[in-house]
């Protein structure tokens, strides 16, 4: 009932109801061919061009790629070791931190810090590693269960941190916030595992295979409980899986993006989940990708402020001077679907409900807003007043959505969730 409730409010925001928009920016993908790696975006018409050009990265060696926490900067991970951030007009901006491992991947934490794998070295055991903006380095947890550290994400049910150990055919292992806790919830018997990303709608793990060859999964679907399913194999035409990003959670149709190579060469393709359709969006030569990220996929994005305090900022630049809910629920990120099948991946409660009527001050404000001329907007989420919540670990749920009375049901962009533990 409460979904429809949210639904129905708003809609009354806007009172009209006009045609589905799908928010596409394509893709950003990088390598690490020593004197030939790059960044570079694919288009979803399959234009590719170069935001970085090999010159400048001909020492970093880019081992992975993400979007920065403000949707206008990405996190570029060297296999030398550390991480950069690099602008979307192809400038490195700032080394943020140098590590004594060669980092592996990187995500972005409910708190906006950076969580990285790092791989062992000659004197270090793989660890798990969180960095601030600011470049500061805590060991969250190092050796035994890591063992080759390929890939993290947070999982969004939870607020946990999930590494993909490319170690015995690929593991994944659950690691609490604190890194004191770990467990090893499915073992995958995948060639080559090498990179893991979460299917937000579901709370899946995707997980790709470089290798595919007769009756091998390139690319699975392995549930919180550590069930093994494929999504793709021999449809790619025995191509590999280097890395996979999924589109926007909102989609009708559920869509992820790989970039797949061979001997001969790497491509990106999208596959629908569903009917495991493949288009091929771009073919890219001979070089040997690395990492996948969907473009400007960082809209919606929390911040630790200061101890109880979070900023939710939203960024969606092609929705500029729009009205827009920032929605909130204790219940978590389920979801439901909108009649034109576009999902909205919240569970709805009575926080959302707040959030719709213009937040509960002034523990939660600012969730109605407009964007400014910019695309974005910020509330905020302060639990000050209440001491007993802060480091309590209560997981709290976000989602955001632009009105426009041109958009089916006057809802335009509806963002990817997120989870801020308290």
């Amino acid at each position: 009932m409460r979904k429809y409730l949210l639904l129905t409010a708003l809609v009354a925001t806007i009172g009209s109801v006009g045609n589905a928009q799908r928010n596409t920016a394509g893709w950003l993908y990088t390598n690490t061919a020593l004197g030939g790696a790059e960044v570079a975006h694919v288009t979803a018409e399959g234009v590719v061009k170069a935001v970085v050009s090999k010159g400048l990265l001909s020492s970093v060696l880019p081992s992975c790629i993400a979007m920065d926490r403000d949707n206008t900067h990405c996190l570029l991970g060297r296999a030398s070791g550390g991480l950069l951030r690099i602008d979307l007009a192809g400038t490195i901006k700032e080394t943020i931190c140098t590590t004594a491992h060669a980092v592996t991947d990187v995500c972005i934490d409910g708190d906006g810090s950076y969580i990285v794998t790092a791989a062992a070295g000659l004197t270090k055991p793989a660890a798990l590693l969180k960095i601030t903006a600011a470049g500061q380095i805590t060991t969250l947890c190092e050796g035994a269960p890591l063992s080759v550290p390929v890939s993290v994400c947070v999982d969004v049910r939870t607020g946990d941190y999930v590494v993909l150990d490319g170690a015995v055919s690929g593991r994944l292992i659950r690691v609490s916030r604190d890194g004191v806790s770990t467990d090893v919830f499915a073992r995958l018997a995948l060639p080559i595992a090498n990179k893991c990303r979460q299917d937000l709608r579901t709370g899946e793990f995707l997980v790709c295979s470089r290798v595919n060859v007769s009756q091998t999964i390139a690319l699975a679907r392995v549930s919180a409980s550590g069930v093994v399913n494929s999504v793709i194999g021999l449809e790619l035409d025995g191509k590999g899986i280097a890395s996979a990003a999924c589109d926007r959670v909102s989609d009708a149709v559920e869509t992820v993006c790989v970039a797949a190579q061979d001997a001969l060469g790497c491509a990106i393709y999208t596959v629908e989940r569903a009917t495991k359709k493949v288009k091929k969006v771009a073919d890219l030569g001979i070089q040997a990708v690395s990492c996948v990220e969907a473009m400007l996929c960082r809209e919606l994005q929390s911040v630790c402020v200061a101890p109880g305090t979070w900023d939710i900022r939203l960024n969606i630049t092609g929705d500029a001077s729009l009205p827009c809910v920032i929605a909130g629920s204790l219940r978590g990120s389920i979801g439901f679907r909108l009649p034109d099948q576009r999902c909205v991946a919240l569970t709805p409660d009575i926080l959302t409900q707040l959030c719709v009527q213009g937040g509960l001050q002034p523990i939660l404000s600012n969730t109605t807003a407009r964007l400014d001329l910019t695309g974005r907007a910020k509330a905020r989420l302060d639990v000050t007043s209440m001491p007993f919540l802060i480091g309590s670990g209560v997981r709290v749920w976000f989602t955001a959505v632009t009105l426009d009375a041109n958009a089916a049901f006057g809802i335009k962009t509806i963002c990817d969730p997120i989870v801020i533990c308290l």
